[in-house]
């Protein structure tokens, strides 16, 4: 009976001894896999900020999920909201630093960065560092921003 139990712990030894090697390569493959979609999801932020200073409405809502929510001093806004706050947004220069890139899960990525930017929303100024998160997901093959977030720095004396 021992040599049997000892010849069942033995197996799953071996049996699962390639099983924890796999997960260290898959961690090592998702970080990997987290940097090469963060940067191309940053590239795809900035396709989003110059739309905005473009004025370029279609390519904008392109980059947003469905279900899609921005996290803004001024509140909480949808698609439709985002659309109708658009037409006052003014972008003149923007840029970012301090990027991080996390993913969960193969089909959500997210970033945060420092984003500096000049700029005005409805005439009133919105110039300055903010620290932003985005979540991205992988929406029927396509990535799209389902959650946008900027909070201002405070502001030094």
């Amino acid at each position: 009976m021992r040599t049997y139990v000892m010849t069942i712990l033995i197996s799953l030894g071996v049996l699962s001894a390639p099983l924890c090697v796999a997960q260290s390569v898959t961690a090592s493959e998702k970080r990997q896999t987290a940097e090469s979609l963060g940067k191309a999801m940053m590239e795809r932020e900035r396709a989003i900020l110059d739309a905005i200073a473009k004025k370029d409405l279609a390519k904008f809502k392109a980059e947003l999920a469905t279900d899609f929510r921005g996290v803004y001093p001024s509140g909480i806004y949808d698609v439709s909201e985002e659309e109708k706050t658009f037409g006052q947004m003014q972008l003149s220069a923007y840029t970012f630093s301090d990027m991080h890139f996390s993913l969960p899960n193969p089909d959500t990525l997210v970033l945060t960065y420092k984003l500096d930017m000049k700029g005005s929303v409805g005439g009133q100024d919105v110039s300055g560092i903010s620290f932003v998160s985005s979540v991205w997901i992988k929406e029927k093959g396509k990535w799209l921003t389902l959650l946008h977030t900027e909070s201002p720095a405070e502001k030094t004396k």
